[in-house]
């Protein structure tokens, strides 16, 4: 559960950065303490929704890419159907946006993921030598 808040709250950064990004390129000063709550809710709903699609046992990784960027463009546009986003952002700059935060977010889990193997392999190997010393 740790890591799952843990991402909702590293994809709202993400997410509220590349808004703010998208804002000065449009003119705009600031973003709206609503905004915040808002993409916090849209953060929370799209890993609640990962936790679900990603019980389903997908072997082919084009495919779960596939249908994680599916998923994350119907949540996203239905958020910005029901919180107005689309009166002040046309849907092309939300859907560029989407993909904008999907690689980033998947270029940190790569990295991330790495990271992991590398640590793995790491005490694999200690522990070879310590079994070796014995």
């Amino acid at each position: 559960m740790k890591k799952v808040v843990i991402n909702i709250m590293a994809s709202t950064g993400i997410i509220l950065l590349v808004l703010s990004i998208v804002a000065m390129m449009y003119g705009g000063k600031a973003i709206c303490i609503n905004t915040i709550f808002e993409v916090t809710m849209l953060s929370t709903f799209m890993h609640l929704g990962f936790l679900v699609l990603h019980r389903f046992d997908i072997q082919n990784p084009v495919l779960e890419i596939l249908i994680d960027i599916s998923y994350t463009m119907a949540i996203t546009l239905m958020a910005g159907a029901f919180f107005h986003w689309f009166q002040s952002t046309p849907i092309w700059v939300l859907i560029l946006m989407v993909f904008a935060i999907y690689l980033v977010g998947y270029l940190i889990d790569l990295y991330r993921t790495k990271e992991e193997v590398r640590i793995i392999n790491e005490l694999l190997q200690n522990r070879k030598k310590d079994m070796s010393n014995e």
